[in-house]
């Protein structure tokens, strides 16, 4: 779990995975989790989950950023091209998805979860009112300062 920690991710965002998907804390960081099983079609149904969990705590984030966030989970600290196609695949069965095609697509939980302004609290904060993402970690377009 401390290896999660390091990667970014917080208690509350890893015990939640705990107990959406019924696997201990700890099976997060071992076997269950391995990059090994990253592509298998029967690991499908766990990247689902681990994908509504993360996009539960950090809603209308970059498609790039959602699969590095998985990547890390797995131990890997970074993507390959298979990855994000990977995920965008099964994002497209239930996930809100915004492109405008000149810049990274946004996703969201839920088709009804897009919106064109994600609210912050002011640039000298840095998050995004209400959680703990980072001004940064959102993309292009989506947020309005200072509301």
């Amino acid at each position: 779990m401390a290896e999660l920690l390091k990667n970014g991710f917080n208690e509350p965002v890893v015990h939640i995975l705990a107990e959406e998907s019924g696997h201990t804390e700890e099976a997060i960081s071992s076997d269950v989790y391995s990059h090994l099983r990253y592509l298998d079609d029967v690991h499908k149904e766990t990247l689902v989950d681990i994908a509504k969990s993360i996009l539960s705590q950090k809603n209308g984030i970059t498609l790039h950023e959602l699969a590095l966030d998985i990547a890390n989970l797995h131990g890997l600290s970074g993507t390959s091209k298979k990855q994000p196609k990977h995920i965008l695949e099964l994002l497209n069965l239930w996930a809100g998805i915004k492109r405008d095609n000149i810049h990274k697509p946004v996703v969201w939980l839920s088709p009804n979860d897009i919106v064109d302004e994600i609210p912050w609290a002011g640039s000298h904060l840095g998050k995004r009112r209400g959680t703990g993402q980072k001004y940064r970690t959102l993309s292009h377009g989506t947020c309005s300062i200072g509301h």
